[in-house]
């Protein structure tokens, strides 16, 4: 059975998500190595909100930009107790600051 784009949003669309992300390259990597790499982050939140990489709710989708075709990810992420405090961390780690201090 073939699940049609509107009901997939809809399922998406009734989980409380605590942060939407993008993912962009300065220059574009193997399909390989850019998974590879959203993968890599998705593990670092985990770390960064103190959450098990296995309880976090996930969901990625790669595409193409609509001006120019640059590819990127954009991502949901769920289950990290705090969406704002969860997306400090997690911008603060990605521009290389520290940040302390627990998430709940």
């Amino acid at each position: 059975m073939k699940l049609s784009l509107d009901s997939y949003a809809y399922s998406l669309a009734r989980i409380r998500w605590d942060v939407f992300g993008t993912l962009t390259f300065r220059s574009v990597p193997s399909t390989k190595r850019a998974f590879g790499r959203a993968w890599a982050h998705m593990h670092q939140a985990a770390e960064l909100v103190e959450r098990p990489y296995s309880q976090l709710l996930i969901a990625l989708r790669a595409e193409l930009g609509e001006m120019g075709g640059r590819f990127h990810f954009h991502y949901l992420l769920g289950g990290t107790w705090g969406a704002t405090q969860s997306c400090w961390r997690i911008s603060l780690n990605i521009a290389g600051l520290e940040c302390s201090g627990r998430v709940r």
